[in-house]
């Protein structure tokens, strides 16, 4: 997704490989980090499903963190 796919969406969760492009990084770093250090991150993580690996991101807090709102 682009920064104006993300602004104009209605999901309130995304993946992680939907934000990766606008962050510049890869999907999977996300990952590994929201489950080893997600503060780092600087923007909120959900980690949910059945056995805990799914990892969403709420799309108002990454673009507050983006400085869009």
């Amino acid at each position: 997704m682009t920064l104006d796919e993300i602004k104009t969406s209605t999901k309130v969760l995304l993946t992680p490989a939907e934000v990766a492009d606008v962050l510049g990084v890869d999907a999977q770093g996300i990952r590994i980090m929201a489950h080893e250090q997600p503060e780092r991150l600087g923007f909120p993580v959900v980690v949910c499903g059945r056995n805990g690996r799914a990892v969403r991101i709420p799309r108002l807090g990454l673009l507050k963190f983006l400085g869009v709102e």
